[in-house]
């Protein structure tokens, strides 16, 4: 072949590889991000826009789907104007779970959305048991019942909002919801279906016995589909408004904790990643579902992943980040003027503080409840082994253990249950901190990995694209691309072992709070 026409080809190639955008939507609690990637993984554009939780009386927790659907325009009209033009699109979403959208014939919102922290739903949790067991639900949704998700939150409705709900089309997660605005299909992914509490996680369906239970309609729901299916392309009325050209792709996304796996690089089996956040969720890959006795006594999932025939489960810790954060508001007031004055991070300048030695110390992270293996609104935080030796920075290197004792003990009960963790990589603002990977890989006893990523789940979301793109043939291919290492911290036998002894006293201090206070 002639070579200069060989470069016209690379050149055309090129061109058109970057005339393409491969759009991750993150939809959450707080706010929602759009990031817009070219073919070559570059990323073009980011844009974020933020709204409040309401909570228009004790126990309420709401969204209103209007402001969240304003937001969503917003960063995608942002983004698009940033990233210039193209010619083809792919836009996937990553969505918070369990929040659910109720509209009528017309699309208009019937209600505001509430969110898994409300308290509404619990007695229809109690309505549903009487009919069908924890075990049954738990073989057949991958879930132990519990008020956080969305089927008692609909039953709800129902009892106490019949006008609304004699009105109502659909019940819409907030990925469905979205995907519904921008095509007007409703097709909803397997993983957030999962959320639902009403979706057998085995045959991969809306499982009939338990809407017949809960006495709610199947059609009230999305239709549910793997994870990146075309679902549709944009509406032109959405297409002009957004800025995005016709030929634009939407395709089902995910749960937002799959995306930030898939974008953190878990592919296979007995691979994690720890989310480290204002909250603390480690997600594990296995390659059947599971859903025994030990994984219904110690409250965990079994939900399907974004890569086809995997699963994944979800354990977590609720304060975390909110407890270091805590610690530096209250303690930290020597680091915030050095922070000021020098420009340093002021997390970084405690972590200088921090030995290669044991505290000694047990600090119990419950200090807003616990997450799994519990799941006990009413735990409540201590710390142990206290002396007039203790100084600030013993407590906050207690912080850090603390959580990650919490964290090893959670791994623990997954591997109970037939759930191992082989290997970590580790995502979100706690992961920039390299004496707590280090610690984190003594006290596991496995390698953990930093990527260099800022955000993994609209990256995840946005691997879905890339593969309906045909840009690559799997996600396993997106993401060996796409995902790069930063650094890897492995585990040193010496602290292993120091920690791993102080780790069984932990496992006996919540136990102990509860005896004392009665919690």
């Amino acid at each position: 072949m002639d070579f200069k026409y060989f470069t016209i080809i690379l050149l055309i190639y090129s061109f058109e590889r970057d005339n393409m955008f491969l759009i991750g939507i993150d939809v959450g609690t707080n706010g929602t991000k759009c990031t817009i990637f070219n073919e070559s993984g570059n990323t073009l554009a980011y844009s974020y826009q933020g709204y409040n939780i309401l909570m228009p009386q004790k126990g309420y927790y709401e969204l209103d789907p209007n402001i969240v659907r304003k937001a969503v325009f917003t960063v995608i009209n942002d983004a698009v104007k940033k990233a210039g033009t193209t010619d083809y699109a792919y836009i996937a979403i990553s969505s918070m779970g369990e929040a659910c959208v109720q509209i009528d014939l017309n699309g208009n919102v019937l209600s505001n959305s509430m969110l898994y922290i409300d308290s509404r739903g619990e007695d229809e949790i109690v309505e549903l048991l009487e009919n069908i067991s924890n075990k049954d639900i738990m073989e057949k949704a991958g879930l132990s019942p519990h008020k956080m998700y969305t089927l008692p939150k609909i039953m709800w409705i129902k009892k106490n909002n019949k006008e609304s709900f004699k009105k109502t089309w659909k019940f819409l997660l907030y990925e469905d919801y979205i995907s519904y605005l921008l095509t007007g299909e409703t097709y909803i992914d397997y993983s957030l279906a999962s959320r639902t509490m009403a979706f057998n996680v085995v045959n991969k369906k809306w499982d009939k016995q338990i809407l017949q239970y809960a006495n709610i309609d199947e059609s009230l729901l999305s239709t549910p589909v793997q994870s990146g299916t075309i679902i549709g392309k944009i509406r032109k009325d959405i297409q002009s408004e957004l800025g995005l050209p016709s030929n634009t792709y939407v395709l089902a996304g995910g749960h937002d904790q799959g995306c930030a796996a898939l974008g953190g690089g878990a592919l296979t089996s007995g691979m994690s990643v720890d989310g480290m956040g204002t909250a603390e969720c480690i997600t594990t890959v296995f390659n059947k579902p599971i859903t025994n006795e030990i994984m219904e006594k110690y409250n965990y999932n079994c939900e399907p992943y974004l890569i086809p025939d995997k699963y994944i489960s979800l354990a977590y810790c609720s304060s975390t980040g909110s407890i270091i954060k805590w610690f530096r508001d209250n303690f930290s007031y020597e680091e915030k003027q050095i922070a000021l004055k020098s420009g340093k991070n002021e997390y970084q300048l405690l972590d200088n503080h921090v030995s290669n030695e044991p505290t000694g110390l047990i600090l119990l992270p419950h200090f807003s409840g616990s997450g799994t293996p519990y799941l006990d609104n009413q735990a409540l935080g201590g710390i142990f082994g206290l002396t007039l030796q203790t100084s600030k920075y013993d407590i906050y290197q207690s912080i850090l253990e603390g959580i990650t004792y919490e964290m090893k003990y959670n791994l623990e009960c997954l591997k109970e249950a037939g759930i191992k963790t082989n290997g970590m990589k580790a995502l979100g603002g706690g992961a920039q901190s390299n004496v707590w990977l280090q610690m984190k890989a003594d006290i596991f006893g496995i390698p953990v990995e930093r990527p260099i990523i800022k955000e993994a789940s609209s990256l995840g979301a946005a691997m879905l694209c890339f593969k309906a793109a045909k840009i690559y043939d799997t996600l396993d291919e997106a993401s060996n691309s796409l995902v790069k290492t930063d650094k890897i911290y492995y585990p040193r036998n010496e602290y292993h072992k120091k920690y791993s002894e102080i780790y069984e006293k932990y496992k006996k201090a919540y136990k102990a709070m509860k005896n004392v206070m009665g919690s």
